[in-house]
């Protein structure tokens, strides 16, 4: 679980609650494979109301190989886009 608290600079500094959470589990030393979940709940001192709160779900493989992490996940959920694709690459030295 990672208790994110986004900040916005437009018209005063506003915090919004964005909480995250992963759970994989290590398949070979090169492969994980797990679920993702993101939110965005809104201002930290008011949340939205349920309806208008964002959830979204991930299926994800990571791939490791020396200095090189890809992880890929699809999933979908709450909010405007019902279906997304996502990469994130990590370049360790």
């Amino acid at each position: 679980m990672n208790p994110i608290v986004g900040f916005t600079f437009d018209n005063g500094v506003h915090a919004d609650l964005e909480p995250c959470a992963r759970a994989l589990m290590r398949l070979a030393p090169w492969l994980s494979a797990g679920a993702e979940y993101y939110s965005s709940l809104g201002p930290i001192d008011g949340l939205l109301p349920a309806s208008e709160q964002v959830h979204r779900v991930f299926g994800v493989v990571e791939l490791y190989s020396g200095h090189l992490d890809v992880n890929f996940g699809i999933g979908g959920g709450t909010g405007d886009d019902s279906f997304l694709a996502k990469a994130i690459l990590t370049v360790r030295p």
